[in-house]
């Protein structure tokens, strides 16, 4: 059943005005990253259609526009919110502060559970610094309320209260109204688009949106508005790695995830180590200095430099906090950096990275 918007004070005792009261300001990385767990039933996930106080989250009218995932015919009603992210200072638009949201294609699998496919839509929100501030202090307030005692370890994960509380708990139905009170259509500057073809061998293909119309556009570096991968299908026992990128890719990474990689750790495969680890550290590249594809394939080979070739680096990004992450599904064709392939939680040393970064920031924003 679609929900329409109500303001978080009516549904969420402590937020809003109630920001005031007591609660713990202390920023950790789930707080600023939130993935969904898998429910048992899709109902309970967030739809892109439902209406908030800036329209319905992510509208129809933009889906046509989007290629969809197609290994599995998905449709527009297929699509549930599965992650946010906070980050007040994006690469985009120099520095400006917004919220990511994921929506990936959830349909039930073979055991009667939720399952999600194999492509994302990631859409981007503007919001002002102060609001987004604000919209963080809400989500601590429900922590303090709904939260205590739940442990969030040191791995980023599925969000640790939802985990515990579940998607109809009172957590999760506060978030929900919190989504629907700060986000909406009118505040949407881009979403990317990422999903599975299977024209004989397995393919992704990248898009992006942006602009006043949300049209489709170049992709940072290449001068091309799409980008393709093929290569072996995600196996969470087996590395694979890809045969093709199109346009051809200018990268030393590539030599590394490739399918017929060499089986010594050559100067080649040594390079395309020392750029994963470059491509994963928030305060070298962002998103408006590196393709999609190159951000996509590092975590297979920063993974195939470590596990097969026993490569490390002393250059890897660092931080006070812990940047251990969950990964389920360790194939290099896993390309999902914060979401789900199937019910793998799918989750990267980059968005680790950047998590660390953004949670420091907005731990000075509400301290």
């Amino acid at each position: 059943m679609m929900r329409s918007w109500l303001p978080a004070l009516v549904l969420v005792a402590g937020c809003g005005d109630d920001l005031e009261l007591p609660f713990d300001h202390t920023v950790d990385v789930a707080d600023v990253s939130i993935l969904y767990p898998l429910p048992d039933t899709i109902d309970q996930l967030i739809q892109p259609a439902e209406q908030g106080a800036f329209g319905p989250l992510f509208p129809e009218r933009l889906f046509p526009t989007a290629i969809g995932p197609v290994d599995v015919g998905a449709t527009y009603a297929d699509l549930r919110l599965i992650a946010l992210r906070l980050d007040p200072c994006s690469a985009r638009m120099t520095c400006n502060s917004e919220v990511r949201a994921i929506f990936q294609t959830v349909i039930v699998g073979p055991d009667g559970r939720p399952t999600v496919a194999d492509g994302a839509n990631h859409v981007f929100y503007a919001m002002p610094k102060a609001e987004l501030a604000s919209f963080l202090k809400q989500i601590l307030r429900l922590k303090e309320l709904y939260g205590a005692g739940i442990a969030y370890g040191s791995t980023l994960g599925p969000q640790p209260i939802l985990v515990a509380t579940g998607l109809d708990g009172d957590f999760a139905r506060g978030l929900h109204a919190l989504v629907l009170e700060h986000l909406g259509e009118s505040r949407i500057q881009r979403f990317t688009e990422f999903n599975h073809q299977i024209p004989g061998r397995d393919r992704w293909d990248f898009y992006l949106f942006d602009g006043a119309d949300l049209a489709r556009q170049l992709i940072a570096t290449t001068g091309v508005d799409e980008q393709q991968v093929t290569g072996t299908h995600t196996d969470p026992l087996n590395a694979g790695g890809i045969v093709m990128v199109a346009p051809a890719l200018g990268s030393p990474m590539i030599a590394l995830v490739d399918e017929n990689r060499p089986a010594d750790a050559t100067d080649p495969i040594r390079a395309g180590f020392g750029r994963a680890i470059e491509l994963q550290d928030p305060t070298k590249e962002n998103s408006e200095s590196v393709d999609c594809v190159s951000c996509h394939l590092a975590e297979g080979a920063r993974r195939i430099g470590a596990a097969q070739y026993g490569l490390s680096s002393t250059a890897a990004f660092q931080s006070d906090r812990s940047l251990d992450y969950q990964r389920d599904l360790g194939a290099v064709t896993n390309l999902h950096m914060f979401a789900y392939n199937g019910r793998y939680v799918s989750v990267t040393q980059r968005v680790a990275n950047e998590s660390a970064v953004v949670a420091d920031a907005m731990q000075e924003l509400v301290k």
